[in-house]
């Protein structure tokens, strides 16, 4: 019996350390099993974060196609903005350009009001002067204080004259020439028409007091300074003032063949023929001017001439030219 109990414990030792082997065989397969869900969820996890952001780079792939799409749309292409922006660079410089040349002639055209506003206020000045010269109850009387009246108005014409005539009075005709042409120098280029007015001065001295040979000479030297044809008209009105018929008639010759065809002195030729109370000469006179002058001023010349028959006395002839 006792082997019997030894055998039977001896047995039971080995079934429980069988099943001991066995439990701990288990346990190693439960860690395994537990180990290979762990690893499984966590490829899962992997590949779905991967599968998102795949999806997100599809996504982003996606708007960059509408993107691109849109841009077609639109018709944008590089080429053509950088030719934008050199057309905008090219347009912007043609607007400075433009903008340049208008405030340039803005700055010209407002040179030019200033410069007619100062020639405007001298004139005035002057005239202001002339009038207060005329209107002073006591004119200067002496060459002292003619002296100090050109000094302080060295350009106006008026007071040059009146010095003229001062030295005129006093018979003193060479001074009168010396004053006439310090005036000449002294008025400015710019001042035509005050030094056109001491030339026409300058010929009534020298018809009144000089020579034929000293008043055509002057005659010469203002027409090289002055308009030829203003100068004309303006001898002839100074020879028609005069005495002597006989060298008006020879200048308005002169005159006429010179500027034959112009009705303004043929006009001035028949006015004098008519004064001169010769109208049969007139009448011949008219028949040369109509031949000389363009058609076109015919109606001028046969009007003219027919207010002065009508002037001188003949209504009669002018009734018959009208």
């Amino acid at each position: 019996p006792m082997g019997e109990e030894e055998g039977e414990e001896s047995d039971e030792e080995e079934e429980e350390s069988g099943e001991e082997e066995s439990g701990d065989e288990d346990d190693e397969e439960d860690d395994s099993e537990e180990e290979e869900e762990e690893e499984e969820e966590e490829d899962a996890k992997s590949s779905k974060a991967k599968g998102g952001s795949k999806m997100e780079l599809d996504a982003e792939d996606g708007d960059d196609d509408d993107d691109a799409m849109e841009a077609d749309n639109v018709g944008f292409d590089w080429d053509d903005f950088g030719a934008g922006k050199a057309g905008d660079a090219d347009s912007e410089e043609e607007s400075v350009d433009e903008e340049e040349e208008e405030e340039g002639a803005e700055e010209r055209s407002k040179a030019r009001r200033r410069k007619k506003k100062e020639q405007a206020a001298k004139e005035a000045e002057l005239r202001r002067r002339e009038d207060e010269l005329v209107r002073s109850d006591k004119a200067p009387e002496s060459a002292e204080e003619f002296e100090r009246l050109v000094l302080a108005s060295p350009r106006s014409s008026f007071v040059w004259i009146k010095y003229m005539a001062l030295h005129l009075e006093m018979t003193e005709i060479d001074k009168a020439r010396e004053v006439a042409e310090r005036a000449l120098k002294t008025i400015g280029s710019r001042e035509e028409k005050e030094k056109f007015n001491v030339w026409v001065a300058r010929l009534n001295l020298e018809n009144m007091y000089g020579s034929r040979d000293q008043l055509m000479e002057v005659f010469q030297e203002a027409c090289k300074v002055n308009d030829a044809k203003q100068m004309h008209l303006q001898l002839l009105t100074v020879l028609e003032k005069g005495a002597d018929a006989q060298a008006t008639e020879a200048f308005f010759k002169t005159a006429t063949k010179k500027y034959r065809t112009s009705c303004k002195f043929w006009l001035r030729y028949l006015a004098f023929k008519l004064k001169g109370a010769h109208p049969e000469a007139a009448a011949r006179l008219m028949d040369r001017a109509t031949e000389a002058l363009a058609k076109r001023k015919h109606l001028k010349l046969l009007t003219k001439f027919a207010l002065l028959e009508y002037k001188s006395g003949s209504a009669p002839r002018a009734a018959s030219i009208f």
